[in-house]
């Protein structure tokens, strides 16, 4: 219903355009061909942003081996500090 009432507007805006002069319709209908396509860049932008920040969970065997690395460094230098 929403495509049919679309439609419709389209169809309307058409035949107002035509009614006034060729350049001032032309103007118009350029105008408003530029807007939507403005505004369709401008929300697949939006949309695009939103998709980005969805971060994905953190790999459970990277952050162990993070995990296991650190406490192992902290030992060997624990270990050479005691050994001083």
């Amino acid at each position: 219903m929403v495509l049919f009432g679309s439609i419709v507007v389209g169809i309307v805006i058409v035949l107002l355009l035509m009614m006034v002069d060729v350049v001032i319709g032309g103007v118009l209908a350029l105008g408003i061909i530029i807007g939507i396509l403005i505004r369709v860049v401008l929300l697949l932008n939006d949309i695009h942003k939103v998709l980005v920040m969805k971060k994905e969970k953190p790999d459970p065997t990277k952050t162990a081996l993070e995990k296991y690395l650190e406490e192992r460094d902290g030992k060997e230098k624990a270990a050479e500090l005691k050994g001083q």
